[in-house]
């Protein structure tokens, strides 16, 4: 009798999993968490901190084999079409016998860093090791002339924009977004996710980037969802901070002034300029042990160390809140001085010596969450749901003492800056941990 009632109780904990999984995973994450490891090949991102994490596509027929920057910041497609010095291949549209040009003007297009010219030409893609298997045809901008775009020994020759189609340029053309095609045309569902790794110097770094799909092996904890505000950027929203214990004592529209983006294509973390002085003031008032100089907070000049870990110990952790979406929860994302300290090597009195330079810089357009933030997260960009997901890197630099807080429940309407009066629990937390248990259950 004890025995079937064992039975029994397993046969329904396996049930309201099942039904828990498949609730879930339609309400906040249509995503593949079953795909086959044969359709990825993880890790497939590489690169450096400064130069930015590149996959390798397949273009054309036959194919032609390059390396382009991973940037949710932008939407389209770019790939060198004429020699450069910092490069060693570019594409060759006449090599391909599924190009087809666009009878149009050329485009510009203008990053936070460097710009580029180049026309129009529809051709097809494979992203093998992302799960792309499929050819997909894409519009992409074959680059002719640049300026300050490609970088010197960052080994890749383009650009993948993962961005919404707003962004895609020139929007006389009405351009589909690259997603958009992958989804259309592969059948792929509209979700993809990142996970950033850089090395314990940051000059080497390796990453996971898969297409209709995530991975909960690269998590670390549950994924915290957040709402996507505006589909162009992936624009979220940002309702408080700390440095340290203290809170960074500004109004939530400061911390968005005029929007935040999660931006894998930016290597550093920029905020508005109000906030950026607060910010940096407070780390001042808190780094007692020595006085650092403007031109080191400005980004300008190194400072090196034949202990690097010590000056690391000398600063704050940053906290920022996200809005849950989940009515009445915030969640916190932590950067430790490991992160916004980026590491470099450099020569100094006693020879060569480990340095830092500071990755926080004032931005005349909103703030970006760039690498600094993303490589302590893996990040679930959920379109057809409008969230972006965090959980806890499995290779972020959270310190082996560190235990993160409980989520702090709070009164936030997640679309907005403005508090809302309401006093419903919220069951974020018991759904996120039952779904991350009973994935597993549900697997096998």
């Amino acid at each position: 009798m004890a025995l079937l009632s064992i039975c029994l109780l397993f046969l329904v904990l396996w049930t309201c999993c099942c039904l828990q999984c498949h609730s879930l995973s339609s309400l906040r994450f249509p995503v593949k968490f079953r795909r086959a490891l044969s359709d990825v090949t993880l890790p497939n991102l590489n690169g450096t901190t400064t130069t930015g994490y590149y996959v390798t596509v397949q273009l054309g027929s036959p194919p032609q084999e390059f390396n382009v920057i991973l940037d949710t910041g932008s939407s389209n497609f770019a790939i060198a079409g004429a020699p450069h010095e910092f490069i060693t291949r570019y594409y060759n549209v006449a090599d391909s016998t599924t190009a087809r040009r666009v009878d149009s003007s050329d485009i510009t297009i203008a990053y936070t860093e460097g710009s580029w010219k180049g026309s129009v030409v529809y051709d097809v893609i494979t992203i093998p090791s992302a799960g792309l298997v499929d050819k997909v045809t894409i519009p992409m901008a074959v680059i002719t002339s640049s300026d300050s775009f490609f970088v010197t020994e960052s080994n890749w020759e383009g650009i993948l924009g993962m961005g919404y189609q707003a962004l895609a340029q020139p929007q006389s053309l009405n351009l589909p977004s690259i997603m958009d095609s992958f989804v259309s045309s592969a059948e792929v569902e509209d979700v993809f996710s990142i996970q950033l790794c850089s090395s314990a110097d940051q000059e080497a770094t390796r990453g996971s980037f898969i297409i209709g799909g995530a991975d909960l092996s690269l998590s670390a904890g549950p994924i915290e969802w957040t709402r996507i505000v505006q589909k162009w950027f992936y624009e979220i929203v940002i309702i408080g901070m700390k440095v340290g214990n203290q809170d960074v004592a500004l109004d939530c529209t400061d911390f968005n002034d005029d929007r935040t983006i999660v931006d894998s294509g930016t290597s550093n973390l920029r905020f508005p300029t109000k906030v950026y002085a607060v910010l940096v003031q407070m780390i001042k008032e808190l780094v007692t042990q020595r006085s650092f100089t403007d031109e080191f907070y400005a980004s300008e000049k190194m400072f090196c160390s034949t202990n690097i870990n010590e000056v690391y110990s000398w600063f704050p952790n940053i906290t920022i809140y996200l809005p849950s979406v989940d009515f009445n929860v915030t969640f916190p994302l932590y950067l430790f001085p490991q992160n916004y300290l980026q590491f470099a090597v450099g020569t100094g009195a006693l020879g060569t010596e480990s340095c830092v330079k500071f990755a926080i810089f004032p931005s005349a357009t909103g703030t970006v969450l760039g690498t600094v933030v993303m490589e302590q997260y893996y990040v679930v960009f959920n379109r057809s749901a409008g969230t972006v997901g965090f959980a806890r890197s499995s290779c972020g630099t959270f310190p082996s003492d560190f235990s993160s807080p409980a989520i702090i429940e709070r009164y936030i309407n997640s679309t907005t800056c403005r508090l809302e009066k309401s006093s419903r629990a919220s069951s974020l937390r018991v759904r996120n941990l039952l779904f991350f248990a009973c994935h597993y259950v549900c697997m096998y």
